[in-house]
């Protein structure tokens, strides 16, 4: 059976220039690549990671000698050919594409080929991308727009000889790399995103922008308006229109009307000019009388305002002069205070002043303090009430004032027209069509802000939409995210099952009572909890089992990763593992692929000295065993003059 995503490497061929130094045959299930350490076995898997599209740093000597590296590849059904030439250092050549067999490949010509560069341009994929497409990956971006790369990808499916134990991805060619990306690599490997949320959030936050904006646009119309009811506004500016459009109305057919000019027209002109000269005196009098009297109340408002200070602070001090008087008692003279003479202390008695030698009640004092409290407390409601009333008056003489000179603006400018006309009539008609000019500038205001409590009311409801909008992809997303959560809690359990069986059957048993594997992609990091420290040989060989057990997942439909059922293992003998320990897991590799009826390839590289004799003479070899003396390399390189 075959899952898609489905990668799968028919045939791997190397040049040097035209020379091919390098030509196997690969096929589904495990492949075994064998030598002798030193033989090349390394080179051969970055010639395959680097014609995949992946990045090689520090590329081996070997490999940088070569000029090309071709791969057939089964993708999904399909029969393609990747190629992509070699550089000596670390930059990243584009990669050609041809859809057919490497033979057919060989006999095409130059434009049944397709070049893909390493970026995206204005009329061309990038290599990822078609990867990508080819495989019906989707294209994955984080959240600062940032694409996720085939090379991405392939840090989880190739694990490399450099990389740390304790961490699960390929060291990545730039080291200040955020988890957010290590997270989406996973994610999309093994289908936990969900791009339905990854849209609606996209919706989300472009539906909350558009809400912020509309409340910017509201707040700066408020300014304008106020804070008054909508619907309120509209009337009220109407309402203002149309009595301004009504006097417009008026002021217009007086000038249609206006008769000729005759002697009474002139001398009842020359009156109203009269009339305005007293009218402009009798306002200004007025304002002035006004303002004084404003001046004057505001003057005797910080006064009462002191006064009611002072008026708190003599019965805070009361207060405080009670509380003392109770707790020490009167106070004992022994000389007059007035002339110094002693005083008589026989006649002194709790019932006569030490001092008048009047009659003292035992409650005297007490009375004589309430007595004073309860008259500055009259004083001070008296004074409250005055400063209230007063600035009452403050406000009312305010508007009295402003309204005043509106008025005072219309005679002045009644003045300013018959002082610079000479036929009164003239003037008359010139006032009221300065006045027509006023007014239809108020009309034009007004239209403007009824415009605006328009848009108002159309920003009200284009927000009220949104909100439900917003709060509907707010449940939506919160339910997805849920099913996302559960469905990644599914699949981290069965990654962390596969990995405890694998460790189960190493030999040392040194992970035998460990019970859960501690990793997380976003941080890079794996480990036992309830095991410290372990020897590094053991922590390779959880590596070795966590890194398969990710592939596992792609050899169980019910799933349903994107993981391409494809991997390549070139650190299974890292950090000192015993031959026993790495026959073991050869064997359980083995035995997991014969199990499966899923079709995938396993890429693995294994020193001569640990391969048993039944992996060694069976059909999963690729190529021949290889051994670092000379015509036993991997690749057969012309040798260098």
């Amino acid at each position: 059976m075959q899952l898609k995503p489905f990668l799968c490497i028919d045939r791997l061929v190397i040049k040097q220039n035209k020379k091919i130094v390098y030509d196997e045959a690969f096929h589904s299930g495990v492949n075994f690549i064998i030598g002798q350490n030193g033989s090349g076995k390394t080179t051969i898997i970055e010639g395959i990671i680097h014609v995949l599209g992946g990045d090689i740093i520090h590329k081996k000597h070997e490999f940088s000698n070569c000029t090309d590296v071709f791969a057939q590849l089964n993708i999904n059904g399909k029969i393609y050919v990747f190629k992509r030439y070699i550089t000596n250092d670390d930059s990243k050549p584009p990669l050609d594409i041809f859809e057919g067999t490497y033979e057919a490949s060989q006999q095409a010509s130059e434009n049944l080929w397709n070049r893909y560069p390493l970026r995206r341009t204005n009329n061309q994929k990038s290599f990822s991308e078609m990867i990508f497409t080819l495989l019906g990956l989707p294209e994955e971006k984080l959240e600062n727009s940032q694409n996720i790369t085939i090379n991405d990808v392939l840090r989880l499916l190739y694990e490399d000889q450099q990389s740390d134990s304790n961490k699960i991805f390929k060291d990545p060619a730039y080291p200040a790399e955020k988890g957010d990306k290590r997270q989406a690599i996973s994610d999309l490997l093994l289908n936990i995103d969900d791009f339905a949320l990854l849209n609606m959030k996209t919706q989300y936050n472009n539906k909350n922008r558009e809400y912020g904006d509309l409340e910017g646009q509201l707040k700066q119309i408020r300014s304008i308006l106020g804070d008054a009811d909508i619907s309120t506004s509209l009337l009220q500016l109407k309402q203002q229109r149309e009595e301004l459009e009504a006097q417009k109305e008026n002021l217009i057919k007086s000038i249609e009307n206006c008769a000729p000019t005759t002697l009474d027209d002139i001398n009842n002109l020359k009156e109203d000019f009269q009339k305005v000269q007293q009218e402009l005196s009798s306002k200004k009098k007025e304002i002035y009388e006004k303002e004084t009297l404003k001046n004057s109340t505001q003057f005797d408002l910080e006064d009462s305002k002191e006064f009611l200070e002072s008026l708190n602070i003599r019965l805070d001090a009361l207060s405080a002069s009670t509380e003392v008087c109770k707790y020490f008692g009167g106070i004992d003279f022994t000389y007059c205070p007035s002339c110094l003479h002693p005083i008589d202390e026989n006649i002194h008695d709790n019932e006569h002043c030490p001092l008048c030698k009047e009659d003292i009640k035992s409650n005297s004092l007490s009375v004589g303090f309430l007595k004073m409290i309860n008259e500055l407390n009259f004083q001070k409601k008296e004074t409250e009430t005055i400063i209230t009333n007063r600035e009452k008056k403050i406000q009312s003489l305010e508007a009295d004032i402003i309204m005043l000179k509106m008025q005072l603006r219309d005679l002045e400018l009644k003045y300013s027209v018959y002082v610079n006309k000479v036929n009164p009539i003239d003037a008359k008609k010139q006032f009221e069509i300065e006045k027509i000019g006023y007014i239809t500038s108020q009309i034009e205001s007004i239209h403007k802000n009824e415009q605006y409590a328009l848009t108002v009311d159309s920003i009200s409801k284009k927000k009220e939409k949104l909100k439900l909008e917003l709060a509907s992809l707010e449940e939506q997303i919160k339910a997805i995210e849920h099913q996302r959560e559960q469905r990644r809690n599914k699949i981290y359990s069965k990654i962390n099952d596969f990995t405890l069986e694998l460790v189960h059957n190493d030999p040392r048993n040194e992970l035998k009572n460990v019970n859960y594997i501690s990793f997380d992609f976003a941080k890079d990091t794996l480990f036992t909890p309830n095991k410290t420290s372990p020897a590094a040989s053991t922590s390779c060989y959880l590596k070795n089992a966590f890194f398969f057990s990710i592939f596992l997942t792609s050899l169980h439909n019910d799933l349903n990763v994107r993981y391409p059922r494809f991997i390549i293992l070139d650190n299974v003998e890292d950090k000192g593992l015993e031959t026993n320990r790495i026959q073991q897991f050869h064997k359980d590799i083995i035995k997991k692929s014969e199990n499966s009826d899923i079709k995938h390839q396993i890429i693995i590289t294994a020193r001569s000295e640990v391969v048993t004799d039944e992996i060694r003479y069976s059909p999963m070899v690729v190529g021949k065993e290889y051994s670092a003396v000379p015509n036993q390399y991997s690749l057969e390189l012309i040798e260098e003059n």
